[in-house]
């Protein structure tokens, strides 16, 4: 299996692996457009947004579930996630990392990337 190596500086080896390992999740289950938006050295509530898009409401259900199974198979906490059938938008919060699951439309209009324009940005590429 290849590792996804893509962060510099990352204060705990733990961050990157967490990150590493949301990714593959991702990737497996067919999330499209995967983006992570480092927000360490912004006052905000969280270290990394990671953005991906989805096909559905049934995608986005799956890509949740999946993450939440995987994250208790790795004894990490999951403070909030939620899954509304209706919203087109979906978050996953680990402390640390974020994760947002929008339908492509969606995630246009709020245009997440555009709004931390500052903070620097991976695009993972979709052949890892």
């Amino acid at each position: 299996m290849e590792k996804v190596v893509f962060l510099e500086n990352v204060k705990l080896l733990s961050d990157q692996v967490k990150i590493q390992k949301i990714i593959k999740k991702l990737m497996d289950k067919k999330a499209r457009d995967i983006v992570v938006i480092d927000l360490r050295n912004f006052n905000h509530i969280t270290d990394f947004f990671i953005i991906c898009t989805c096909e559905s409401s049934n995608h986005r259900k799956a890509i949740i579930e999946s993450l939440e199974e995987e994250m208790k198979n790795l004894k990490i906490s999951v403070l909030f996630s939620d899954f509304n059938p209706l919203s087109q938008w979906n978050v996953l919060d680990l402390d640390d990392v974020i994760v947002h699951v929008f339908e492509e439309e969606v995630r246009r209009f709020y245009d997440i990337e555009g709004l931390w324009s500052d903070a620097p940005q991976i695009k993972i590429p979709e052949n890892l």
